[in-house]
């Protein structure tokens, strides 16, 4: 399963980038303690690139938490990690359809639990 998480598009407007980054920590932490979450998208939006770039910088640095990470214009068939991530979710929600899967959007981060 998929788990999405939107620090992009808060609903009071502009994130911090420290509240973003304690955000997103937290929430990958709930969700590797899900044994049917396999992956979790990351929407950060475009921006200034100011929060993209916080959240990829965070999650390189925790990189080890995580079987892979690919940015959202990798996220296609010619990424063996990008695939792995797709297949990884296919296999435990057969019927998952992925907007972003080949469109490169660059709005976007997903990380393989």
């Amino acid at each position: 399963m998929l788990k999405e998480i939107d620090i992009g598009h808060g609903n009071s407007g502009a994130i911090n980038i420290e509240r973003a980054t304690m955000i997103l920590s937290e929430s990958i932490s709930t969700a590797k303690t899900n044994q049917k979450i396999v992956a979790v998208k990351i929407i950060h939006g475009h921006g200034s690139g100011a929060l993209k770039r916080a959240v990829r910088s965070f999650l390189l640095k925790e990189r080890g938490r995580f079987r892979a990470i690919v940015f959202g214009e990798n996220y296609t068939a010619f990424n063996k990690d990008a695939v792995q991530i797709y297949n990884a979710i296919k296999e435990s929600n057969p019927g998952f359809q992925d907007r972003d899967f080949r469109n490169g959007n660059s709005g976007m981060t997903i990380i393989l639990l």
